[in-house]
């Protein structure tokens, strides 16, 4: 019996050794896990920063261009209505010396009157034409219109792939150095994503663990 007994002491003696030198070895790789990712996190962390930096520099352009196309469109137009005025300015001229020095056959009144009328009409004409200029309602390309088309474009953030705006490209842009771009033919850790990275360094870290864990609990139950 006192064999026995010591025998099984031995034994147990043996696991619990074998226990424990396995428990600290999947702690030690538990801890490798741990600073892998803090390093991966840290390193995931500064890509997104300098991604963001970028980002909001692109998106600074991107507001400066679109300021400085709307200015330039604006001076074209204010040249454009300058012209009508002038234009205007010119007939009115015209019409008027017309009424003091032309014979035109009529009454002096009737002369005069017609002369008004024809006066009236050109101030007409270039509110038409000025109006027509920044506001079309028929064909909405007047200033207005394409200034508020423009704009539209420009904050729009839906769709990439239908759209033109700068700011739209800029969010799917910075969204794939953290999503990945799925469709690259090569994936490469500039292409595959901060997240899938990061995922994938959690998931190798938990199959290491698990892997150990099971051949640890094989071991021991070999020498039961």
């Amino acid at each position: 019996m006192a064999g026995l007994a010591a025998k099984e002491k031995y034994m147990t003696d043996k696991i619990k050794y074998l226990a424990q030198e396995k428990y600290d070895q999947f702690c030690a790789i538990e801890e490798t896990c741990r600073e892998k990712m803090a390093a991966q996190k840290a390193e995931s962390r500064r890509v997104l920063d300098e991604a963001l930096a970028a980002a909001v520099a692109d998106a600074k352009k991107c507001r400066t261009d679109f300021v400085e196309a709307q200015l330039v469109k604006k001076e074209i137009v204010k040249g454009n209505l300058e012209d009508l005025l002038n234009k205007a300015i010119q007939n009115i001229k015209e019409l008027k010396v017309e009424g003091i020095f032309a014979d035109s056959g009529l009454p002096q009144g009737e002369h005069a009157t017609a002369i008004q009328a024809a006066i009236e009409e050109e101030i007409s004409k270039f509110e038409d034409a000025s109006t027509l200029l920044l506001t079309d309602e028929t064909n909405m390309n007047g200033f207005t219109d394409l200034l508020a088309t423009d704009l539209a474009n420009f904050q729009d953030t839906t769709s990439p792939e239908m759209s033109d705006s700068c700011l739209d490209k800029i969010r799917f842009d910075f969204i794939q150095v953290w999503t990945g771009d799925s469709a690259a033919a090569d994936q490469t850790d500039a292409t595959r994503g901060e997240k899938n990275i990061y995922d994938a360094a959690v998931e190798q870290c938990i199959k290491k663990m698990n892997d150990f864990k099971g051949e640890a609990e094989n071991e021991i139950a070999d020498k039961i």
